[in-house]
């Protein structure tokens, strides 16, 4: 696991780059830990790793990466505390992106279920905290139109989407003789509904493998496609005889926490870019400052109700010979 992976030119020009820094971005975490230790911390050596980097493209001069105009925020629950996560942390981390990175865009990812989410408690929290990122942007990006500045923080509504996949997911889960397993009636989510995915209890029926991850058991919905028949396991290390049952795992989630992007990937890709074109993709557009934030701001709804969710694509948002798919190797 590398703490930065940076690449240039990617296709279009400019370059893209990976900093793995597992708790948010804050200055009390300058220069404690690695990017993989319970620390959480960053040190000026990784940034410049990704800024100083120079490329030289084919038949161009050299250039330095320099900046990054965009920063996609991903909150890693799992490794701190949700008591960490907070209005003035997230502020924090936001505003060094902007910086540090040199970012005029921030696009931020609401929290999605994991096995990191252990009790119906616990996603609750994380609904109020999507809550609250949506309410930071709408301040965010309000304070910058009336200070006539560029710096816009943008909501990806990736929890409402893989919630509608693990719904979806959870209704074609098949028993062990080849019918329905306990989900047949599972009614479709109504994602037009402020917190639909509060009532989806279902995603806390835990199965233990035996063989790996004991410590962070796996949610059924979520990483199986077929259930095995139970059997029984004799726990050495508790020192108890427990009821199990393995799966034939699902091609979303292999453990729960890390998603399958050759299945993810093409609506999470074609979320981020149309987001960002409601941000970049203005040229010639005239309107005045609070006209111009209605506008990105309906852009961004059409983005994530027509990407972040299980609705079939518009024909209308395809271009001649476009494809929103990607095959696995």
């Amino acid at each position: 696991r590398n703490c930065v992976f940076a690449s240039a030119p990617v296709r279009g020009g400019g370059a893209v780059a990976l900093w793995r820094v597992v708790k948010l971005f804050s200055m009390r975490r300058k220069g404690g830990g690695t990017c993989n230790n319970n620390a959480g911390g960053w040190n000026d050596h990784q940034l410049s790793s990704m800024l100083e980097q120079e490329f030289q493209p084919a038949n161009a001069n050299s250039f330095t990466i320099g900046q990054f105009d965009a920063v996609v925020l991903r909150i890693q629950l799992g490794w701190m505390p949700p008591r960490a996560i907070t209005k003035d942390t997230l502020n924090e981390t936001i505003s060094l992106c902007r910086d540090y990175i040199g970012a005029r865009t921030v696009v931020v990812m609401t929290i999605n279920f994991t096995n990191d989410v252990h009790n119906p408690a616990e996603w609750a929290w994380a609904a109020s905290m999507n809550e609250l990122l949506r309410e930071m942007a709408r301040t965010f990006n309000k304070n910058a139109t009336e200070h006539q500045s560029e710096f816009r923080v943008q909501i990806m509504e990736f929890a409402n989407f893989t919630t509608q996949v693990h719904w979806a997911n959870a209704r074609t889960i098949r028993a062990p003789d080849g019918d329905s397993f306990e989900y047949p009636n599972l009614m479709p989510p109504k994602a037009s509904e402020h917190n639909w995915d509060q009532n989806a209890t279902f995603l806390f029926d835990r199965f233990k493998p035996w063989h790996r991850m004991n410590h962070h058991p796996h949610s059924i919905p979520t990483v199986c496609s077929k259930m095995g028949e139970e059997f029984i396991y004799d726990n050495h290390q508790l020192k108890r005889v427990e009821l199990r049952r393995q799966c034939r795992y699902n091609s979303v989630m292999l453990d729960g926490l890390h998603w399958c992007m050759s299945s993810v990937g093409p609506r999470y890709h074609a979320g981020l870019s149309c987001l960002l074109g409601c941000a970049y993709n203005r040229s010639g557009k005239k309107s005045s400052r609070k006209e111009e934030l209605r506008q990105i701001e309906e852009c961004e709804r059409l983005c994530n109700d027509q990407f972040m969710s299980l609705v079939p694509i518009n024909e209308s948002w395809l271009e001649k010979e476009a494809t929103l798919y990607s095959v696995g190797s």
